[in-house]
This record gives structure tokens, sequence and C-alpha cells, in this order.
């Protein structure tokens, strides 16, 4: 059992989780695409949210990678994991792309407040790096170590991949690219935030992404008024999509 405090401050998350309307719907598939038992990958962990419900949903037996690389979040989410006495979670101040080693990150400000979640990486393949984003009035520069997902997985003996949730504002196929051994292996479901703005800041295009996953096997999919449908295009009316 738990210890109280740990019980006390997973209700008191569960509460909050319930007066937020604006969370992601995708977050409903959880209970159908991922089993007790799966290991699963949070990549840009940000607030952690993801990350909870995936400890909650595989269990005991179940295990839980977050990464993320922003040294605030890391450190906020490592605090949660802490508190919840989530044993099954492991934090990694890591990004990943297509390749070791470390690059730099941009993190758009607006008149010197940075907002951490609109970070993205710098060099990775990148055309539009030093370009400000509309809305905000400069950048900040920050270097993070880099892996990718097929060498982590050799480096920390990860034993499968179920499932990967992935937030790497338009660094999707760097991130694939990266992780080609694991996908071939597993085929694991994906959760990928795709968005053409930001994939255009790397000279990227949505349909590059499809194309990348679609000859592996997968087909893409929304979640929509409660419902899993299979869908052709990536649309400006959605930004998550599910792959499996």
């Amino acid at each position: 059992m738990r210890p109280l405090r740990f019980r006390w401050a997973e209700r008191a998350l569960e509460a909050v989780l319930e007066q937020i309307p604006h969370l992601e719907k995708e977050m409903l598939t959880l209970e159908t695409l991922v089993a007790p038992g799966d290991v699963c990958f949070d990549v840009g962990a940000a607030g952690g949210i993801y990350m909870y419900l995936l400890a909650r949903r595989t269990g005991p037996g179940g295990q839980v990678h977050a990464f993320e690389p922003r040294p605030r979040p890391y450190r906020a989410i490592g605090r949660a994991r802490r508190l919840l006495g989530m044993d099954t979670v492991s934090v990694h101040r890591v990004g990943l792309a297509d390749e070791k080693g470390s690059m730099e990150i941009r993190i758009p400000s607006w008149h010197g407040v940075q907002f951490t979640t609109r970070a993205f990486l710098a060099s990775a393949h990148g055309r539009d790096a030093e370009q400000v984003p509309d809305g905000f009035t400069g950048l900040h520069s920050l270097t993070i170590p880099m892996t990718t997902i097929d060498h982590f997985v050799v480096d920390r003996t990860v034993r499968r991949i179920d499932f990967i949730k992935a937030d790497v504002e338009g660094a999707e196929l760097a991130l694939l690219e990266g992780a080609r051994t694991s996908i071939e292996r597993w085929h694991p479901t994906i959760l990928l935030e795709i968005e053409e703005r930001h994939l255009g800041r790397y000279g990227k295009h949505p349909v590059e992404v499809v194309e990348f996953l679609t000859r592996y096997g997968y087909r893409m999919h929304v979640f929509a008024d409660g419902v899993l449908s299979p869908v052709g295009e990536v649309t400006p009316s959605e930004n998550n999509y599910l792959f499996f």
C-alpha cells in the first residue's frame, strides 16, 4: 500500500485533472491503446500529465520512460514522480532525435518571459531555427544532451516499447529516424502532435511523417466524438494523430 501522503497527492492530482476542460482528448484513448505491463515512452514530457496517466495505466508491471531535456520541467516532473510514488517511472534529462551528442534548443520568449513549452531543436535539419515564431519577441538558446530511441534502448536494456507519445514541436521526423530499429522490431503505437507550422521550421511537411510511418505498416487515426477513426491526411482542425 502506498504511504498516505502519496495517496493524498494522487487524489489531489486526479481532482485537478477532472477540472481542466482543455486536456487533450487523446488521453481518453490510453485505456484502449495501453495495457497493464506495457513499456511506454513519453517524449517531451513537459508537465508530466501523460507520464502520470501512463504510469497509472501500465501499473506495477509496466514501465514509463519520460524524456524532458529542459531543466525546469525536468526538475518539476522528477519531484512529481517522487511525490506520487511512481516507482515504475524513470525521468531522463535528454532530448531524442536522429543522432547522439548535443544540440541547441531555442526557447521562444515574449518580452523576456520564456515559454518552454514552445521550445524546439535548432539543428534538427532546420532552416529557420533563428526565426522568432509569430507571437513572440525573442529566442533563448540552451544546449541539451541528445540521443536516439534506438541508442537509448540498447544503452538502458529496454525490453521492448509498446507505446510512444511525442510532442517535439516539429522534429517528428528526426525522432522517427532515430527509432527505425525499434519501430521495425516492436511496432509500438505512436501518438504524435503534427502541425505544418512546426514542421515547416525544419523544411519538412506533415505528408513526410505520414509516409514514413506508412512504410512501416502504420495507419493514421484521429480521436473525435469518442471514436478512433482512420484518416488519410493531416488537417488544421486536428493536432494529435495516432498511428498503429
